[in-house]
């Protein structure tokens, strides 16, 4: 048998059989190729291994460049290869021919719920976790009452105070989402990594195919918090959940949460994604763990290509996460939005 790898087009013959064939997330999805080249860089990347000419495996990516050095990330926010793998000695002289040619520094494969277990020897791995709410036997009717009292009265609270959860894609409500984000990443101390450009790439590509919904709080009128929603075949993935500090005081967040689950119910899926919160978000997720998920662990590998280059990158994505470079990108994606 003969293993090969080159690149392909993500709304190609090669590419769809192999989503067809394989299960996959939305992320992995041709559907997703315009949210990355519009919302995360305009130089996408697709691949495919294949075995004696047929394609067996593959992923879906973008490469990201600064200060000459190339990165290719494979997928946003979820990603890594589908199908049938060869062997991991294989594979990785495969994935280094890949990034010869593209010239990349280091190719990292980003992990995802459902991730078949094999060997990732000669990778680097970082371990993360998501939230995942199952779904199985529960009603739009049953969910309230399975929580505890305390986040029953809470969002019962939220209602008769006047709370009220609808579907919207104007651009002033994808504004205020964003707005909501950036207000939200400055007060826990985040990184704002989202640009402005993936949020509305989302609702504009996705939404008219049912495969997003942007869902806004609303008090008297006036917008407290938004939710963006994007669904694979069997989750629900809630990829942001903000609130303004109006917002807060009224529990936008909890009402926007469980009507979004409502709606995964509705829509027959097996679960909630709550998403990965980052390893120093432990406030957030101890609000998760209340909603009675499950804790999924996951694995992003990293194979580095050029290594110098590669350190280099580390170095400089290390500083965009401290002061004050943090700071410095959440004015700038305020600017641009």
């Amino acid at each position: 048998m003969t293993w090969a790898i080159s690149q392909t087009d993500p709304s190609g013959s090669a590419w769809l059989s192999l989503c067809a064939e394989n299960k996959h997330l939305l992320f992995h999805d041709s559907a997703w190729e315009p949210v990355l080249r519009a919302g995360v860089s305009d130089e996408s990347l697709a691949f495919v291994i294949t075995e004696d000419g047929k394609p067996r495996s593959g992923a879906m990516g973008v490469v990201v460049a600064a200060a000459g050095i190339r990165t290719g990330y494979f997928s946003y926010p979820y990603g890594g290869l589908i199908g049938s793998l060869p062997d991991n000695d294989t594979l990785r002289e495969l994935l280094k021919e890949l990034g010869r040619a593209h010239n990349l520094s280091q190719i990292q494969l980003v992990g995802y719920p459902g991730e078949p277990e094999r060997d990732w020897s000669g990778f680097e791995c970082t371990a993360d976790q998501t939230n995942i709410l199952p779904l199985e036997g529960l009603t739009p009717e049953s969910l309230l009452a399975s929580y505890k009292r305390i986040r029953r009265q809470e969002i019962k609270r939220a209602w008769k105070r006047g709370v009220a959860v609808e579907i919207r894609d104007d651009n002033d409500s994808i504004d205020s989402l964003y707005r909501f984000y950036l207000e939200t990443m400055t007060r826990t101390g985040g990184v704002a990594r989202y640009k402005p450009a993936l949020i509305r790439s989302i609702v504009e590509e996705l939404a008219h195919r049912g495969l997003a919904r942007l869902s806004v709080a609303l008090h008297e009128g006036n917008r407290i918090g938004a939710m963006l929603v994007v669904d694979s075949d069997a989750l629900s993935h809630g990829l942001m959940l903000v609130s303004s500090a109006e917002g807060r005081k009224f529990e936008a967040n909890k009402v926007l949460l469980h009507t979004a689950v409502e709606d995964a119910i509705k829509a027959g899926k097996d679960g909630f994604d709550f998403m990965p919160s980052g390893q120093s978000a432990k406030g957030v997720a101890q609000f998760k763990t209340l909603w009675h998920t499950e804790e999924i662990p996951l694995v992003h590998r990293t194979l580095v290509v050029q290594p110098l280059r590669a350190q280099m990158w580390k170095l400089m994505l290390g500083a965009a996460k401290r002061w004050p470079m943090r700071n410095l990108l959440a004015w700038k994606r305020g600017r641009s939005s």
